[in-house]
C-alpha cells in the first residue's frame, strides 16, 4: 500500500546517512561519530550493569575508546551494546514523551526517518568495532563464538520486536518466532543425524 511505502522509504532512507557519516572520517561530522559510538557503547555497558544489580564507579568515553568501571561482570552487562541500540531506545522513549506532550500524534515521517538512522548506525558500527579489531568484551561474555552467536541472535530479535512495533497488523510475532525455532530444531537434527552417521561409518572402519 501507499502508506506502507512510504513508511518503508522513511525507515530506508535513515540507512544512507549512517553509512556516509561512517565513511567520511575526514569531515568534523565523521570525528565525532566515533566519540558518540563509544560513549553509547559504555552508556549501555554501564545501564545494563545497573538492571542486573550492580554499581558503576565511573564511565571513560573518547573518540579513541573507553571504559566503564563496575563493582561485576556479567555475559549481560558486557553484550549490551552489542545487542541493544541504545539511541534507537531514546528515539522512541523521545517520540512516545512528544506525543504524550502533545496529546496527539504526529512526526512520523520524522521518527522513521531517525529510527532507520539510529538502526542502521548501531548495525554498521558494530559491525565496524567487532571486524576492524579484537574485542576484550567478547571474550569477557563467554568466549568469541558464543557471544557472536548471542548477538547475531539478539539483533535479529530486537530486529523483529521494532517491526511488531512499527508494523503490528502486519507481522505474526509469535508465528515468526515459531518458524525460527522450527528451522533451527530441523538444521540441529540435521547435523545430530550426520555426525551420527560418520561416527557409525567410522566404528565400523
Amino acid at each position: 500500500t501507499v502508506c506502507r511505502r512510504r513508511v518503508a522509504g522513511s525507515l530506508t532512507s535513515g540507512v544512507w546517512p549512517a553509512a556516509y557519516v561512517l565513511n567520511m572520517r575526514s569531515s568534523w561530522l565523521g570525528r565525532l561519530v566515533p566519540g558518540f559510538y563509544v560513549l553509547t557503547h559504555e552508556m549501555t555497558h554501564a545501564i545494563a550493569t545497573w538492571m542486573g544489580g550492580g554499581k558503576v564507579y565511573g564511565i571513560k568515553a573518547g573518540a579513541d575508546g573507553g571504559s566503564v568501571d563496575v563493582s561485576h561482570v556479567s555475559t549481560f552487562a558486557v553484550l549490551a551494546p552489542y545487542c541493544v541500540p541504545l539511541p534507537t531506545a531514546c528515539v522512541v522513549l523521545g517520540y512516545r514523551a512528544w506525543v504524550w506532550l502533545r496529546g496527539a500524534s504526529g512526526g512520523e515521517a520524522v521518527f522513521l526517518f531517525l529510527m532507520g538512522l539510529t538502526i542502521s548506525f548501531h548495525l554498521l558500527a558494530t559491525f565496524e568495532c567487532l571486524w576492524i579489531e579484537k574485542q576484550p568484551d567478547l571474550d569477557a561474555g563467554g568466549g568469541v563464538v558464543f557471544s557472536l552467536v548471542v548477538i547475531t541472535l539478539v539483533n535479529g530479535l530486537v530486529f523483529l520486536l521494532l517491526q511488531k512495533t512499527l508494523f503490528p497488523k502486519h507481522l505474526d510475532l509469535a508465528a515468526t518466532l515459531g518458524r525460527a525455532w522450527d528451522h533451527g530444531a530441523g538444521f540441529w537434527a540435521w547435523i545430530a543425524a550426520g555426525g551420527r552417521r560418520l561416527w557409525l561409518a567410522w566404528a565400523k572402519t
